[in-house]
């Protein structure tokens, strides 16, 4: 992992496997090229510190984004936003994973962690775990991927229950392909808002529980999670695919009502 400098921020890079990180004007362009075997490709940026995480309420992340390519042939995943690098090297012990960003998911993934129905596509996601509930609900899990392969109790129950453990709030929104458009995550001491081109799209108060990392990236992985028992992933062939930011800020908030 080298270092790279962006919008007078220093920042960790790491593209293996014909995975570029170009400089464009005002910004930085995460870029997978055409590779003819299926190896685990990653364009990313983050300010990741051994000594820790550095961002906490309140503060607000602005930036301006496009996804360049063929929208049939895209695959992967990407996004940014703040995360928690829960394995990550120099962090002293595992946590829970924590994330507020915006995250898409081709076509061949199929989460099914909400009950809005949404599993793949651009999404504005807090994802905060609760850990106790998540223990508590665990004895349970036999009997919820039973119930799980009714969709009716499914989407009912089970999902909701998954939704609440998991502290997972997510909202499609709708992407355009080869166009720049205006994202922005506020996040205050008690909710958090994300924002497309000046439109609130996501209020919730899921918050984090500690600080978080600046994360972009665009990769080639696919993941399947489902109440049904259904958990897995893997990699997948990709063609050249891009993703460019910029006018990349952050900036301190003033607490509102």
């Amino acid at each position: 992992m080298a270092f790279r400098s962006f919008w007078g921020r220093r920042w960790h890079a790491w593209t293996p496997n014909n995975a570029e990180i170009q400089p464009i004007a005002a910004g930085v362009r995460l870029a997978l090229t055409t590779h003819d075997r299926i190896v685990y490709s990653d364009a990313q940026l983050d300010d990741y510190a051994e000594s820790g995480l550095i961002w906490q309420a309140p503060v607000r992340l602005q930036l301006e984004a496009q996804f360049c390519g063929d929208p049939e042939h895209v695959v992967g995943t990407a996004g940014f936003g703040w995360w928690n690098d829960p394995a990550g090297t120099g962090l002293r012990r595992l946590r829970l994973p924590q994330a507020l960003w915006f995250f898409y998911a081709s076509a061949a993934s199929k989460l099914e962690l909400t009950a809005n129905g949404a599993r793949n596509g651009w999404l504005a996601m807090s994802f905060v775990p609760r850990l106790a509930l998540c223990l508590a609900l665990l004895p349970l899990a036999p009997l919820a991927v039973l119930l799980s392969q009714n969709t009716w109790l499914r989407q009912r129950c089970c999902l909701p229950l998954l939704q609440l453990a998991l502290g997972v709030r997510s909202q499609p929104i709708q992407l355009k392909w080869n166009a720049w458009q205006h994202y922005q995550i506020d996040w205050y001491t008690d909710r958090v808002e994300f924002w497309l081109d000046r439109q609130l799209v996501l209020k919730t108060r899921n918050l984090p529980t500690s600080k978080l990392g600046l994360i972009l990236w665009l990769d080639n992985q696919y993941a399947h999670v489902s109440p049904r028992g259904i958990v897995r992933g893997g990699l997948l062939a990709h063609q050249a695919q891009a993703l460019e930011i910029r006018n990349l800020t952050i900036s301190e908030l003033t607490t509102t009502i």
